[in-house]
């Protein structure tokens, strides 16, 4: 069968209108991916640096009591690592001497090892090592602690695993005071302290007796001034030893007192104060020797009135004469 043209072109045009554009399905074509979020980690918080706490509380013998904290915490990556040297200040209220030092006061200095992690904020550190400082009113050793708690800006809540807490304040950096504020009933910081005046009368006193059985009182009265943070003045020691029965050989009398002025000479750094014996007048005794050693002291201002004077010896504690 032969074609003719005619029919050639009716079988071509359905076969064109099939294939032309118009007549193909639509094709669904997928939008372009959105572009995959970055996450971006938060920044670690930092811990590194010092951190000061302090409470002041009554003991329930009624003793004022003032306990400060201060907490050097390295940080590198998650890891922590650091120590706290913790300082417990005991004053009598009533004037009666502790039996444990036969003293007004006594303070107690512990220094503990500390490590740790820090993740998005929440910390957990443990004690693994402490230094107390020999302290005939020191009870015994402790047990380690463990603590969790959260980094909040500048301040570091802490709960320990005795069941007490505690709010560490961050120390500004280059500051070497306390940066702990408060309302008047609450504690009190190392601020606020180096502003109160050393101006003015101090005294201490002690009272005990020996082992021979005599009565043996010392008491101290001193009179300091500042100014342009210089401190200067002097104090009087005066000592008394009494024996109930019979008289001393140095003197044939039942009582032997001897006074010393000694003049003072120091500067101050905020709450804390050096000072230094720089020369002394003693009353002549039958019972003196007529010597003196003159000393140095480290003190720091406390509150309620209270200057606490650490020197070679040991440590004693001033009130401001009222």
């Amino acid at each position: 069968m032969r074609w003719s043209p005619l029919l050639s072109v009716l079988l071509w045009v359905p076969l064109l209108a099939a294939c032309s554009p118009a007549a193909r399905r639509p094709v669904a074509v997928a939008p372009p991916a959105a572009p995959a979020p970055q996450v971006t980690a938060s920044p670690t918080a930092d811990a590194t640096g010092v951190w000061d706490w302090m409470v002041r509380s009554t003991t329930q013998q009624g003793d004022l009591q003032i306990e400060q904290e201060e907490w050097h915490l390295d940080q590198d990556g998650t890891h922590l690592a650091g120590y706290y040297h913790r300082q417990v200040v005991t004053m009598s209220t009533d004037q009666r001497p502790f039996q444990c030092n036969g003293m007004l006061g006594f303070t107690k200095n512990v220094r503990a090892r500390l490590i740790g992690e820090i993740r998005d904020g929440q910390v957990t550190l443990r004690e693994v090592g402490m230094d107390a400082e020999r302290n005939p009113c020191e009870s015994g050793q402790r047990e380690l602690l463990s603590y969790v708690g959260r980094l909040h800006g500048g301040e570091l809540l802490l709960q320990y695993n005795t069941g007490g807490e505690q709010r560490l304040v961050r120390r500004p950096a280059g500051s070497s005071t306390l940066s702990l504020g408060g309302s008047d009933s609450g504690p009190r910081g190392r601020s606020q302290l180096g502003q109160e005046a050393i101006d003015g009368v101090w005294e201490w006193q002690f009272r005990a007796v020996d082992a021979d059985g005599d009565l043996h009182t010392e008491r101290e009265e001193w009179h300091l001034s500042e100014k342009s943070a210089e401190i200067g003045g002097y104090y009087e020691r005066t000592i008394e030893r009494q024996r109930s029965g019979g008289v001393y050989a140095c003197n044939g009398n039942p009582l032997i007192k001897s006074t010393t002025r000694f003049t003072i000479k120091g500067q101050r750094f905020g709450d804390k104060l050096s000072l230094s014996e720089i020369d002394y007048q003693l009353q002549p005794s039958p019972c003196e020797s007529g010597q003196r050693r003159l000393d140095n002291y480290q003190g720091s201002m406390l509150p309620e009135g209270q200057l606490m004077l650490n020197w070679s010896g040991g440590h004693q504690i001033l009130r401001r004469k009222r």
